[in-house]
């Protein structure tokens, strides 16, 4: 099952809504999160994807994996203190809506 997500960063205020992570049931290949260096948005790409930087790369996020990480399969995704793809800080929090198949 992959999971909705919803993000919000706390210092500019910048929002996405029903972004779909991860690998549905009928879907083999996982959509995972970028920051594309064009717009400054956050985006759903494959994984051999260029002109972004994955937001499962560390470099995204501070932090270590933990329980509290939004996984897919080997795929860890940080709930909190991502880099915001406007403002650049680590302010940038993602919230589990829903799941999708």
């Amino acid at each position: 099952m992959g999971v909705i997500l919803s993000a919000f960063c706390t210092d500019c205020g910048y929002k996405k809504e029903n972004i779909f992570f991860g690998s549905g049931m009928q879907n083999s290949t996982p959509h995972l999160l970028a920051c594309d260096h064009g717009s400054n948005e956050i985006i759903l790409t494959g994984p051999g994807a260029t002109g972004c930087d994955f937001y499962h790369d560390p470099k995204m996020y501070k932090g270590k994996i933990n329980s509290a990480f939004i996984q897919d399969f080997d795929v860890f995704l940080s709930p909190e203190h991502n880099q915001c793809p406007r403002c650049k800080k680590y302010t940038l929090a993602f919230e589990r809506i829903g799941e999708w198949d």
